[in-house]
């Protein structure tokens, strides 16, 4: 470790751990967890805010920062924004227009001050950031895109993410990677699978996904869920192209990672009925 990461990495502790934005001892850890700590199924009845504080420590979520894009605002990320201020937490939002890396860096830096340092060279994709944060969580509400979005952005500020789908098409809801667009980054123009934090928790509200349907919602969210299972199946395939990169010397293996993709695919195959 550089003198120069290492005074980084003290900075960005006692800033904020006297903000109150880092929490016990150390900062939290989510990129250390395999699944999230809980998975809830929302009933009507109930509100979201009612599950977070349920789950979650009050100090965790003060200082919240909702990301949404303009249509999953409107089905849901102002409600859960009014929920938060009925409980008289005032959070932040962010509405993303892409999954472009560009605007994630521009989101982290709408809630962080300078100084600015990151962990390694800052042209790298996914570097962490040591700075005063102005967030303690991070909660995307919306599709694949929003919710990578708000994975990345968790994951370079080093703080808890939390996955609130309007869309069960794929199996991003409760993975630890992101897809993000470099282009305007990189001179690589491929879309880009990165690990990031898989998320503290995932809040799926059934009406929220329904509502995101301009038809038939019941057949709507069918094809949804069938297009979930088909993306979990796919991970099978993609695992074992991971394993032949690895063994070429191609990529970089993570076991752990390597697992948890294939597990939810080899469940689903096991279960299918001839």
């Amino acid at each position: 470790m550089t003198i120069g990461r290492f005074f980084s990495i003290i900075y960005d502790y006692l800033v904020n751990r006297v903000r109150r934005i880092y929490i016990g001892t150390k900062p939290k850890n989510p990129n250390k967890l395999i699944i999230p700590q809980f998975v809830t199924i929302q009933k009507d009845s109930v509100r979201s805010i009612d599950i977070l504080t349920s789950k979650l420590e009050l100090r965790l979520i003060a200082h919240p920062v909702i990301i949404s894009d303009v249509n999953t605002w409107d089905i849901a990320g102002r409600n859960l924004f009014e929920e938060f201020q009925s409980i008289n937490i005032s959070p932040n939002k962010y509405i993303a227009s892409s999954n472009k890396y560009l605007e994630v860096m521009k989101a982290v830096k709408t809630f962080s001050s300078k100084p600015r340092f990151w962990k390694q060279n800052e042209s790298v994709l996914g570097n962490q950031l040591y700075s005063i944060k102005h967030a303690s969580i991070i909660i995307s509400v919306g599709g694949g895109m929003i919710v990578d979005f708000g994975k990345l952005m968790a994951k370079i500020m080093n703080i808890p993410f939390i996955s609130i789908p309007t869309s069960l098409a794929n199996d991003g809801i409760a993975s630890p990677f992101a897809v993000i667009d470099p282009s305007g980054y990189s001179d690589d123009d491929i879309h880009k699978s990165m690990q990031t934090f898989t998320p503290l928790g995932v809040v799926v509200n059934i009406k929220c996904i329904k509502h995101s349907s301009k038809g038939d919602s019941n057949e709507f969210l069918l094809n949804m869920v069938r297009s979930g299972i088909g993306d979990s199946l796919s991970n099978i395939t993609a695992c074992l192209d991971w394993q032949l990169a690895f063994e070429n010397g191609k990529e970089q293996m993570n076991y752990m990672a390597l697992h948890q993709s294939s597990s939810a695919g080899e469940t689903i195959l096991a279960n299918i009925k001839a």
